[in-house]
């Protein structure tokens, strides 16, 4: 039983004998109402028991409070300074207690239907990644009609390696504009207070890797871009084999047709074959595009996909080769929720060879909001800093990448 406990009983205890004394002495009055002589007309003790019996009686219960001081006082004074360090670790534990059930989702062990937001069912259970179903509007796909894709949603079990946690808050408490990330906190428009919001960020906190990990975690999902761009040739193939052969099938109508509604029947059969075979054969040219640009890629371009892709290239977070009716990604670093680092813009933020080393510097550190950075740049305080999960080279060669876009 912890320190707290202990006194919360006590206290307790003393709140109970206080009101069955009270309640004694009020439940006591009632059956003997007796007349009582005022007190100052009652006769009290002669001098000699005043002066032995009773004045021994307050003197011995004097010298117990004394010893409960003297006792009590350095037994507490021992334990100060690591009270509030305490303090500080049990109310961390407990707010990353209440986060654990806000982010858990259907199914898992702290899961509240009343309180939980469910961000696992997003970006997966201990935060390792995931996806999330996204409606795309018509004017952002070919067809012009709105698209269901699955949007990529980041890992965040690296994500105080990457943000600071004032940047954490601010993401959940707004939002991510254009993403399927919602607004959580009430300020901007959600259902959650800030100390709800703080409990997340505290959960979050718990279950971040260290350097190492991070880092091994962006060498897997370099490797897995790698292989998704490969397996999908095959599966693209596949895909048009199987509408080749539905088109075969609609255009042999073996049984005839005898009918008119029949025949247009058929007719439609044929034309909804023929548009999967359309369908299918982008899906395949997109998808060998898309190999041969993972292929030939050099460690800079891999590491900016991997890593700074999702916030400056439009489309880069629902990419999918295989559905045709899904746009494909805006040309690299041309713009998302971050600016724009196409057509030198790069080298016009952060000119010549101080430039460079500055430009490594903001990819590896940052800046606070409103901090200045480059030539005439003011930080929005949304830039996140790679200096903990990727290395040194491979921020050089994401820097070098961007300042040839």
């Amino acid at each position: 039983m912890s320190v707290r406990n202990a006194l919360i009983i006590l206290n307790f205890s003393a709140i109970v004998v206080v009101a069955g004394i009270i309640a004694y002495r009020v439940i006591s009055v009632r059956r003997n109402p007796d007349h009582k002589e005022p007190a100052n007309l009652t006769v009290f003790e002669d001098d000699h028991t005043l002066e032995t019996t009773r004045l021994e009686h307050v003197l011995r219960w004097s010298l117990i409070c004394a010893g409960v001081l003297a006792v009590g006082l350095p037994l507490y004074w021992l334990r100060e300074p690591t009270r509030q360090a305490e303090e500080e670790s049990g109310f961390e534990h407990r707010a990353r207690e209440r986060g654990a059930v806000l982010f858990a989702q259907v199914g898992s062990d702290d899961y509240e239907a009343a309180t939980s937001l469910a961000c696992a069912t997003c970006h997966g259970n201990e935060g390792v990644g995931g996806a999330a179903p996204f409606t795309l509007s018509g004017d952002l796909t070919p067809t012009g009609n709105p698209v269901q894709v699955s949007w990529t949603a980041p890992p965040l079990n690296t994500v105080l390696a990457r943000f600071s946690q004032d940047q954490v808050t601010d993401i959940i408490t707004f939002g991510r504009a254009g993403t399927p990330m919602a607004a959580w906190g009430i300020d901007g428009g959600g259902p959650k207070g800030p100390q709800a919001v703080d409990d997340l960020v505290a959960y979050i906190g718990s279950i971040q890797l260290d350097r190492d990990g991070a880092r091994d975690q962006i060498a897997e999902q370099t490797a897995a871009l790698i292989k998704s761009a490969e397996d999908n040739i095959g599966r693209a193939e596949e895909a048009l084999a199987e509408a080749e052969a539905d088109l075969a099938e609609a255009e042999a109508d073996p049984d005839g047709t005898t009918t008119e509604s029949e025949g247009s029947a058929a007719r439609e059969l044929v034309l909804g074959a023929e548009t999967g075979v359309v369908a299918a054969e982008l899906a395949v040219t997109n998808t060998l595009a898309w190999a041969e640009t993972i292929a030939t890629a050099g460690e800079g371009e891999l590491a900016f996909n991997v890593s700074c892709a999702r916030c400056h290239t439009t489309g880069w977070s629902y990419l999918n080769t295989l559905d045709s009716a899904i746009p494909l990604p805006s040309p690299a670093g041309g713009g998302a929720f971050g600016p724009s680092l196409r057509a030198g813009a790069e080298l016009e933020q952060f000119p010549g060879e101080l430039g460079f080393e500055q430009q490594i510097e903001w990819v590896t550190s940052g800046a606070e909001n409103h901090s200045p950075y480059g030539v005439r740049g003011i930080s929005s305080g949304r830039m996140a800093h790679f200096g903990t999960v990727l290395s040194a080279d491979k921020i050089e060669a994401i820097v070098n990448y961007e300042r040839g876009l």
